[in-house]
């Protein structure tokens, strides 16, 4: 009776200990699929014709939303970008802003440009951040 009791016993120890495993390996895969992400890298993204030209886009598509509506004459806005290791724009956030004018002409805009130049580490592209700040200046005075 003793050896039939301990076997189940250990029967249902195992099938706990199993249930166990199954639900931490249910949780690995979502820890692995994290892509890496870096601010200080070797070499900085870059877009073609430079900043300038990108704030030249950004300052396009500004034009007829802050016509007059900016509450002080300067508003400045930062603006965090997520380029892909393949140079394309996966995220754009808004860390710092005196306005919610113009946040989401400025977003498309972003996430509407060419092809970057991703950067990289050690000569290998990496998925990194760079981060622009913007002066939204208001043209009516």
């Amino acid at each position: 009776m003793k050896t039939n009791f301990t076997f189940l016993f250990f029967f249902l120890l195992l099938g706990m200990s199993s249930q166990a495993q199954v639900i931490q390996n249910e949780k690995e895969p979502t820890t692995k699929n994290v892509v890496n992400t870096y601010r200080e890298v070797d070499v900085m993204a870059s877009y073609p014709g430079g900043y300038e030209k990108l704030l030249k886009e950004i300052e396009a598509s500004t034009k007829n939303c802050k016509k007059g509506m900016l509450k002080r004459k300067n508003a400045i806005l930062t603006i965090d970008i997520l380029i892909s290791k393949s140079g394309i724009v996966k995220q754009v956030e808004f860390p710092r802003a005196d306005t919610k004018l113009c946040k989401e002409d400025i977003k498309n805009a972003i996430l509407n440009s060419k092809q970057w130049t991703p950067a990289k580490i050690k000569n290998i592209p990496v998925n990194s951040y760079i981060t622009l700040t913007v002066n939204l200046t208001n043209s009516i005075k």
